[in-house]
């Protein structure tokens, strides 16, 4: 019954303008309730949209015992379902949380070196992390990766994997290729980073190895390849970890320009396969393969959701793209 489309009992959640300053005197209320996938996926269009517009009436009902009248003091009202979370995460069971942190601050060798920052990396998020070297970049991803324990602030990372939510501890690939290889060849390397992932037998999948040209160097010792080589098989090692988020300090370094065009054909890869990626670059040339860019600078970061308009302002997001469910 607590399931059920019929359901009577609601959260509501109140945020109130002082909880947000910089925007309009407004009030926001969210209403909660539990919610079967199948109950809203076996739907027509015409009972999907009539449910929904049940949903609302009835929310509407049941507040108006706590906010008199408030349908004539509404600005907006939207209604998401299973199918909304099934679009925005591609699962069916829930929300995928993601990598969360809030009120972030990291101390390394006495010395702050970002403060009181927040951010989250959902399911196939592309994410830029820009900054001048020293701004601080690499011990961001080090703590995301659990490597590095921050000073204050809260890091969560919750992922649905099938009918179970984990927590799982990102895949990281550090700034110097040569910490990833042990003196193994190429296949061997791989083959290494496939047992330790969560697909059982080390599988490696063949899309990743060709996108990245690795095929050629396969019986190669990976400390005789060239350093671009190297980043190609970190990388590659990176993904087959088969992490959620997979953080990655400065992939393109010691790339050519059409070595840097297949690796960006690797990133849009990785979203296809679910996966997360958080990339540290000194300069906005992952601009073209992301859907943020965060920018450290003196310790503070700042977050652009538009990259197309990341050179000098932050701008907001849309919630609800046309075509949402």
């Amino acid at each position: 019954m607590l399931l059920s489309r019929d359901v009577t009992s609601r959260t509501f959640s109140f945020y109130y303008p002082r909880t947000r300053p910089q925007g309009r005197p407004r009030s926001l209320i969210v209403s909660s309730t539990n919610a079967n996938y199948q109950d809203w996926s076996e739907l027509s269009p015409d009972d999907y949209a009539a449910a929904k517009a049940d949903l609302v009436d009835t929310t509407l009902d049941a507040l108006d015992r706590y906010v008199p009248n408030i349908r004539g003091r509404l600005a907006h009202v939207e209604a998401a379902t299973p199918l909304t979370f099934q679009h925005y995460t591609g699962h069916t069971l829930g929300a995928s949380f993601g990598t969360k942190f809030e009120g972030l601050e990291i101390r390394r060798g006495g010395r702050t070196v970002v403060r009181d920052i927040s951010g989250r990396v959902g399911r196939g998020e592309i994410i830029a992390l820009v900054g001048d070297n020293g701004s601080g970049k690499s011990s961001l991803l080090l703590t995301i990766a659990g490597l590095l324990k921050p000073g204050s602030g809260q890091l969560t990372r919750t992922y649905r994997r099938e009918r179970r939510l984990r927590r799982a501890r990102p895949a990281l690939m550090l700034q110097e290729a040569l910490w990833h290889l042990s003196g193994k060849s190429v296949k061997g390397e791989l083959a290494w980073a496939g047992k330790r992932s969560s697909r059982r037998g080390g599988v490696l999948p063949e899309p990743l190895v060709s996108l990245l040209g690795l095929e050629a160097s396969f019986e190669r010792p990976g400390l005789l390849l060239s350093r671009g080589e190297m980043q190609r098989v970190a990388l590659a090692m990176a993904m087959l970890r088969n992490a959620p988020l997979v953080c990655l300090d400065e992939p393109l370094r010691f790339l050519w320009d059409q070595e840097r065009k297949t690796i960006g054909r690797v990133f849009q890869a990785a979203r296809n396969w679910g996966l997360s990626l958080l990339i540290a670059s000194p300069v906005e040339e992952l601009l073209p393969w992301t859907d943020q860019v965060w920018r450290l600078t003196r310790g503070r970061m700042e977050i652009c959701r538009n990259t197309s308009a990341c050179d000098n302002s932050v701008t907001q997001s849309s919630l609800a793209p046309s075509g949402a469910p």
